[in-house]
């Protein structure tokens, strides 16, 4: 019988480790191309007409349109686009949830021509989540694509949805990038920007504040102030205030069953406690993220998971923040070795020596 040499059985088990990861690839890639198809023909048609009545790309739109009209960002006067799409009266009594800074950013697009500006930016949503997509099916190893498997009909309802959201996930990753490459200034920038879009990525701040970059925190809190400048001079500063009231009944009213706040109630727990709980999850992810901010890697997945998981309006849809939290273990260095734990850069070196070493 004729034995192997060594070198012979490791160019082996290359080739079939090249195999495998290979078919993975392509099953993870086959198995998301098609819940984004039936997501958009059979399970969501809705989503085909991101410029009807009702679709958050359209209430975007028509806040836009009522701030560049002179009329009241909260409330609709006569002749303001309608928020409702007739079927049924809306659950909300105000006419967007968003904070001010988002109709501010849709003032210019809503002076573009007919539905250009909306489908403009359904488009934009929907090809940056595919791009993130692909990207994390490819740099992942097995366990992140399998997880990532897991996530697939949540970035796919995200991605069709128009929401905002679908702009910032992929943005999470450019965030990684940056922070992992030194650009501590962008770094700052993508949270503070997300932040005043959407509010929960400003979880990321705990995480530039637990590494340590003290410069990416300078840059969050200087784009947070300019962009705070500009949406009162774009909407007003009673819109702000009037926003404390918005958010209060977005976050009680027209919730999911997975929303904290439902599951709390249904366990019998009443107000105010019942409202607390989606808080107290993001605390114990920012705990989590400060045990773990030695190793940036997991600081940053803990802060996405506290986004994803500490919010009231938690949606299958939301889930999709999950994948972010992927992101530090498929650029391939935040992984573990078969030697074990990538080395620790020494607090000395400062936050991007560490990221570094995960990054």
């Amino acid at each position: 019988m004729i034995s192997r040499a060594p070198e012979t059985r490791s160019v082996v088990r290359l080739l079939s480790g090249i195999q495998f990861r290979g078919v993975a690839t392509a099953l993870c890639v086959a198995v998301f191309a098609v819940f984004i198809y039936l997501d958009i023909t059979s399970l969501r048609p809705d989503l085909q007409h991101p410029a009807s009545i009702g679709t958050d790309i359209s209430n975007y739109y028509a806040a836009g349109q009522r701030l560049n009209d002179g009329h009241q960002l909260y409330a609709l006067e006569p002749g303001d686009r309608a928020i409702a799409n007739g079927t049924g009266r809306s659950m909300w009594s105000y006419p967007l949830l968003s904070p001010p800074p988002i109709a501010v950013l849709w003032r210019p697009l809503a002076m573009l021509p007919g539905d250009f500006s909306m489908y403009l930016w359904w488009w934009t949503g929907a090809l940056g989540s595919i791009a993130f997509a692909a990207w994390l099916i490819v740099r992942s190893n097995t366990r992140i694509k399998v997880l990532a498997l897991l996530l697939a009909p949540s970035l796919s309802i995200t991605l069709w949805s128009g929401n905002v959201n679908a702009l910032l996930i992929p943005l999470g990753a450019v965030l990684w990038w940056a922070e992992s490459r030194g650009k501590s200034n962008l770094a700052g920038f993508i949270v503070g920007l997300s932040m005043l879009l959407k509010l929960v990525p400003g979880m990321f701040l705990f995480w530039l504040i637990f590494i340590g970059d003290r410069r990416g925190v300078r840059a969050f809190f200087a784009t947070v102030a300019f962009g705070l400048a500009l949406s009162v001079l774009g909407a007003g500063l009673d819109a702000h205030f009037k926003y404390l009231d918005v958010a209060s009944q977005a976050n009680a009213v027209g919730l999911s069953g997975l929303s904290p706040v439902s599951i709390a109630r249904s366990m019998g727990i009443g107000s105010p406690f019942a409202e607390w709980a989606p808080y107290a999850i993001a605390a114990v992810c920012a705990a989590e993220a400060w045990l773990m901010r030695k190793r940036p890697d997991w600081c940053f997945a803990a802060c996405a998971a506290g986004l994803a998981l500490g919010t009231p309006d938690l949606r299958i849809e939301t889930l999709a923040w999950l994948l972010v939290a992927m992101v530090p273990f498929a650029t391939g260095r935040g992984n573990e070795s078969a030697e074990g734990p990538a080395p620790l850069a020494s607090p000395e070196a400062g936050p991007q020596a560490a990221l570094s070493s995960t990054a």
